[in-house]
């Protein structure tokens, strides 16, 4: 069955709102708990912020693509790295939130954007 393109980017758009909702859930639920992960069980906050980090890579893409011009390349994350888990531990909450777009729109509304490229 066929889908327009209106109607993927709508599916989209829902879906991207759907895991913010579930990323500040996740940062509330976990705000005052004393973060225990490690490389190998990562905790909520450096989870969020790389995942944050990962969709505005995927917004640069897709703007590119979009552009007709060639997509950057990102360094491959070592997801079992201590160094790489705590690049992302070190950040602050606030910082995290701010940070991803979505979060953002979903604390300001009037600041919403769609963050799939027309």
């Amino acid at each position: 069955m066929p889908v327009s393109a209106d109607r993927l980017r709508e599916s989209l758009v829902g879906l991207i709102g759907y895991a913010a909702v579930e990323d500040e859930l996740l940062l509330a639920h976990a705000s005052g708990v004393l973060p225990t992960g490690s490389a190998d069980s990562w905790a909520a906050l450096p989870l969020v912020a790389h995942n944050t980090e990962f969709k505005r890579q995927q917004v640069i893409r897709l703007r590119a693509i979009r552009a007709g011009t060639t997509p950057p390349a990102f360094a491959e994350v070592d997801h079992r790295s201590p160094q790489t888990y705590q690049r992302y531990a070190r950040r602050a909450a606030g910082q995290v939130v701010n940070e991803d777009p979505d979060l953002v729109s979903l604390r300001n509304p009037e600041r919403r954007q769609s963050p799939v490229p027309a």
